[in-house]
């Protein structure tokens, strides 16, 4: 299995690396010769393995067996030892047998990649009670998902073999055993599409149904199908935020909480509340979907592809702590989504571009040079009342505030047209002593708009330092008088 180590950011530098050893290839043998010493007598067999030193050691399975070897003398030579041609192997292990024996020990480290010779005249007793030679040190195989769960590293995605979930022994993710796999309903069609540790389990998901591994005991573990037939379409989407789970499905937006994903009363799916916008995904370029957590905020950032377009060029922002879905559109086409901490400057949430270019996704204004534009719409309201009979929108009161010299923008639409009905500019207001308290306005604005639903969407363009807030407004209609509280952010 292959890796890629960024170096910083100096890609040059940057190299890819080879988790794990293959097994010994003795092909060429090695040679063993009885001289005269004064340790061995009787007939003795070999193994080789290749080995990585330091914090994270790692050992290959083992060579093939050497013949029986029967010292004149009472040491053996030993000659043409294997050198591993991967470059992370610093030394090579060598296992022995007792005399007559079948069972391999320990017998010596070689400390180096070089070396082809050695000098055995190791006595039995001394070899006995040393570590057994392993036959369970495969390196893992090459898979598209990877998730770190009960200390091990777990693989999905494995092109052969698209329904096994691979793990590694314990406490290493370059080592495993033959036997390390579990079917998940390996004769159908549907395929896993990713896997992640959520709570105490890890969550397997094929594109039409979802699975949950839980540990029984020791080292069992018991696979369990989820309720919902729900999975994801988008691999990539799937992000642990908090105490939820979300990914995106064909259905939408996912919200799971262990146990099941939301269905609420009024809405199928939370990103029903856009469904313009999910309807224009790329259904060719789900793989270029990505998914992404604002730790800080309390956001679930989901990067689409929209129209004809391969890359993704829309950001939904779902922040689940306010229940609020917000749409961002940036300069980049965000490929990568990410919190992180740094010594220097804590927690941060990076995003990386197709361009293969990192930003720190802060709280300013202006999104690499250009200025954001900042929207927030309400849903559909039905002002008919129970019988469905035409109503007309006569006026407007709407409280608000803004900095003096910027303009917030109300636009009102009506009968689920796409196209605002009316488009009002309102005004900011000077600050008061203290800049963060500011003076709210109240804004009467006569209508005459007919229907028999309405909706409002309030946009600012500028730089207002985060001083412009609704907090709500009065609507006057021909048949009733509504209050109404803005709950934007």
């Amino acid at each position: 299995m292959d890796l890629f180590c960024l170096t910083g950011a100096n890609v040059a530098a940057s190299v890819w690396s080879t988790i794990g050893f293959v097994a010994v290839d003795l092909s060429g043998g090695v040679d063993y010769s009885g001289v005269l010493g004064w340790a061995l007598t009787g007939g003795y067999q070999y193994l080789t393995t290749f080995y990585r030193t330091g914090n994270y050691p790692v050992e290959s399975n083992p060579s093939p067996e050497s013949t029986i070897v029967y010292p004149d003398g009472e040491k053996l030579d030993l000659t043409s030892i294997p050198v591993s041609p991967d470059p992370k192997c610093n030394a090579r292990r060598i296992y022995r047998t007792t005399a007559g024996g079948s069972t391999f020990y320990w017998l010596v480290d070689i400390e180096d990649n070089s070396t082809t010779t050695y000098e055995d005249k190791i006595s039995d007793d001394t070899l006995l009670g040393g570590d057994e030679v392993s036959y369970d040190r495969l390196p893992p195989p090459v898979g598209k998902y990877m998730e770190v769960w009960d200390n091990k590293l777990w693989i999905a995605g494995v092109e052969a073999y698209p329904n096994f979930l691979y793990y590694t022994n314990t406490g290493t993710s370059e080592e495993m055993a033959v036997l390390n796999f579990i079917q998940v309903k390996a004769r159908e069609s549907d395929v896993i599409n990713q896997i992640v540790a959520f709570g105490e389990r890890l969550i397997t998901l094929k594109e039409n149904s979802g699975f949950r591994l839980s540990k029984v005991g020791i080292s069992s573990y018991e696979l369990e199908k989820l309720p919902q037939d729900i999975g994801t379409d988008a691999p990539w989407s799937v992000q642990v935020c908090d105490k939820l789970l979300l990914w995106k499905s064909k259905f939408g937006i996912e919200v799971f909480n262990g146990n099941s994903c939301y269905r609420g009363s009024d809405l199928h799916v939370v990103t029903d509340l856009i469904p313009v916008t999910m309807d224009s995904i790329n259904d060719q370029a789900l793989e270029k979907i990505v998914g992404g957590h604002n730790f800080v905020d309390g956001e679930y950032w989901l990067s689409i592809p929209t129209g004809s377009n391969t890359e993704p060029d829309t950001t939904i922002n779902l922040n689940y702590m306010k229940r609020i879905i917000t749409l961002y559109t940036f300069p980049q086409k965000l490929t990568f989504l990410m919190s992180t901490t740094t010594k220097a400057d804590g927690l941060m949430f990076l995003t990386g571009t197709d361009e293969g270019n990192v930003y720190i996704q802060g709280s300013g204004y202006d999104d690499d040079g250009t200025t954001i534009s900042s929207s927030f719409r309400k849903g559909w309201f039905n002002v008919s009342g129970e019988r469905e009979m035409w109503n007309i929108l006569r006026r407007m009161f709407i409280k608000y505030a803004i900095p003096d010299t910027m303009t917030l923008t109300v636009k009102i639409y009506s009968d689920f047209n796409k196209t605002a009905i009316v488009t009002l500019s309102l005004a900011g207001s000077t600050p008061s002593t203290t800049p963060v308290i500011r003076n709210e306005i109240l804004y009467r604005q006569d209508l005459r708009i007919p229907g028999n639903y309405v909706s409002f969407e309030f946009i600012n363009n500028e730089a207002t330092a985060g001083e412009v807030r609704v907090s709500g407004w009065d609507l006057f209609f021909r048949k009733q008088l509504w209050q109404h509280t803005v709950e934007g952010d």
